[in-house]
């Protein structure tokens, strides 16, 4: 209704200022006919007396105010016109800053929620992992039980201190078809520290958490949709994991991320654990290898956590057994944050991929900048004309910027429709080092990330473009019989810059792109010192009351490798803790009586079956093997 209001009042204004205009015209021209002209002599003379008319009317809109807004709407009409007379320029532009704003805006998304955004948890900026590296042993990034309990005891430092323990798999048989889930180990407290709060029903009691404690489960949200029908009566039922009957207590919110990527926990158990400094017990309760979070007081710096721990670590060194004092000799306390501790196997990768988009930005920014000179350079005529009629350098100017910002805009819905592909794309291929990246989204942020970056990139291409165009030699252009004139020795210069960088931006992503394959290259035809080829793995866990004892376990397994190696496509089988090069077991060193010490990491901790003659075929593949049917 008010655009409709001033659409009528400015109308109104240009009638009134036209017959104005007309009827001081009229009336020059009537007194040069009373002095004996005739009437197209002072018809003539008028308008020359008068000057030019198009200019006495600009001048007086602007005394009207509002002149800026007009001239934009004005501008945009326009640009949206020239956009629609010019198709294929308009197709191969809007494509390449599609491109190159839509990278952009996938990246940064993924950016923004793995280093930036605020973890999903109460007051995260306090929020540690705590740690102890075995510079002996590889792979130990843990914490024992009894230094655990050592810290919970000095409550002086921390406004809460929890621990979550490695994965747990389970099997699921009390609803229908048996499923094997994935879930973790958590202290009671654990999920107070991080300010989450079930959904449904409560969280671990205290109680719950020592040994001989009740048998109790939290489910996750998904596990509870999809294995539950998401019903609200669930909690307070019981469920068979292992076979060993568990009480619902309640249900996590929709949406929880553990604080470890390497978890994708779908149900929680408590930790059963006893927090007793004891390092002579070696009891499941009494001694565990633990992954501790805390949240730090106020004022108290990550600094202040790591010197007051390991002193207390130096203060029990003593009860230790001597095999421990050997394998923790060199041993140092890490206190990292939470979101370094999260983020920093993921910060790399992710400032090269966004250094490398950053690069295609600005090249796509180049090339539609090339476009435009070219294209500048084909409209001499036309932007004559328009100085010819009045029009000055800086409105001309201001009129070509703004055909570009009408062109950035028009990129920005290809643009994010780029990002989401190239998002989704992303989440497929991506690395487990970045944490979380299938939470990843386009949100409000991203959205108006994708819109500056549109406005700037705009301002960008066609800001040297719109001053050069404005520079219009008008005796040059108006004396060409056609629209086309060749390019002016600035805007000459000005192309062979930006082709020069262009090409000088190709370069550098396209080493860094060589560089990249070759390594993965590398990586993929690495020696790993046996043959793999036609080796099949599976991984098997036994749980349940009839598989509780090692001698039960062995049992099954020997039976398994029995019947496996009665088929006839298979030549060999056998079984170990873990494979070759992978897992904690790949990593840790083995010292040998009366020989010199080993540095980690040289031979893997694992068991393998000698009587199968396996592990002699790794080494020395036979001529030919028959593939696993």
């Amino acid at each position: 209704m008010i655009r409709s209001s001033w659409i009528f009042r400015r109308r109104q204004r240009e009638k009134d200022l036209d017959e104005e205009v007309q009827s001081h015209l009229r009336m020059a021209a009537q007194e040069r006919i009373e002095q004996g002209e005739t009437a197209e002599q002072a018809h003539a003379s008028a308008v020359r007396e008068f000057g030019n008319v198009t200019l006495v009317k600009e001048v007086t809109r602007d005394m009207w105010g509002l002149r800026g807004l007009e001239n934009l709407l004005q501008d945009l009409r326009y640009g949206l016109r020239a956009m629609l007379r010019n198709p294929g320029f308009t197709i191969v532009a809007l494509l390449t800053l599609a491109l190159g704003i839509g990278a952009n805006t996938a990246i940064v998304s993924v950016v923004n929620a793995v280093l930036i955004r605020p973890l999903p948890y109460r007051d995260p900026g306090r929020l540690v992992y705590i740690s102890e590296f075995w510079p002996r042993e590889t792979p130990f990034r843990t914490v024992p039980n009894p230094d655990f309990a050592n810290w919970s005891d000095h409550d002086r430092l921390f406004d809460g201190l929890a621990a979550y323990g490695g994965a747990a798999e389970v099997n699921l048989t009390s609803l229908g078809e048996p499923k094997r889930i994935l879930g973790a180990k958590v202290t009671w407290d654990f999920f107070p520290l991080l300010g989450v709060q079930p959904s449904l029903g409560r969280g671990f009691l205290r109680e719950e958490d020592q040994p001989g404690g009740r048998q109790v489960v939290l489910l996750s949200h998904e596990l509870w949709q999809r294995r539950f029908g998401s019903d609200p009566s669930v909690v307070g039922s019981s469920v068979n994991l292992d076979g060993a009957p568990h009480t619902i207590v309640g249900v996590i919110p929709a949406g929880f991320q553990f604080p470890d990527d390497e978890f994708k926990a779908e149900l929680f158990l408590p930790m059963i654990l006893a927090r007793i400094a004891n390092w002579s017990s070696r009891a499941p309760e009494n001694f565990r290898l633990l992954r501790p979070l805390a949240r730090l007081k106020p004022g108290v710096t990550v600094d202040n956590v790591r010197a007051e721990l390991s002193g207390l670590v130096q203060q029990t060194a003593g009860l230790e057994p001597p095999q421990f004092i050997r394998m923790r000799a060199g041993m140092e306390v890490r206190v990292t944050p939470l979101r370094e501790r999260l983020a920093a196997p993921a910060r790399p990768i992710l400032l090269v991929l966004l250094c490398s988009v950053g690069l295609l930005l600005i090249m796509s920014c180049v090339n539609v900048a090339s476009l435009q000179l070219a294209r500048g350079a084909a409209r001499q005529k036309e932007l004559a004309v328009r100085a010819a009629l009045g029009a000055p350098r800086l409105r001309i100017a201001a009129q070509l910027l703004t055909e570009s910002l009408v062109l950035a805009m028009a990129a920005a819905p290809l643009a994010l429709l780029v990002g989401f592909t190239g998002l989704r794309v992303l989440q497929a291929l991506a690395p487990p080092q970045i944490p979380h990246l299938e939470s990843v989204h386009l949100d409000h942020t991203v959205l108006l990330f994708t819109l500056i970056v549109a406005t700037l990139t705009g301002i960008l291409f066609g800001l040297s473009p719109a001053i050069l165009s404005s520079k219009v030699n008008l005796d040059d252009a108006l004396k060409h019989r056609t629209s086309r004139s060749t390019p002016s020795h600035p805007q000459h210069r000005i192309r062979s810059i930006l082709v020069t960088a262009e090409i000088a931006l190709a370069v550098v992503l396209l080493i860094g792109a060589g560089l990249l394959a070759r390594t993965f290259i590398y990586l993929i035809t690495v020696n790993p010192g046996f043959d793999p080829r036609h080796l099949l793995t599976l991984r098997i866990s036994v749980s349940g009351n009839e598989y509780s004892k090692p001698e039960q376990q062995a049992a099954f397994f020997e039976q398994l490798l029995d019947r496996m190696r009665a088929l006839p496509a298979i030549q060999s089988a056998d079984a170990g803790s873990g494979l070759p090069l992978l897992g904690w077991g790949s990593l840790r060193g083995t010292d040998v009586e009366g020989q010199p010490e080993a540095p980690p990491g040289l031979r893997p901790d694992v068991t393998w079956d000698a009587g199968s003659g396996l592990l002699s075929d790794l080494a020395h593949p036979p001529a030919r093997r028959s593939r696993v049917q």
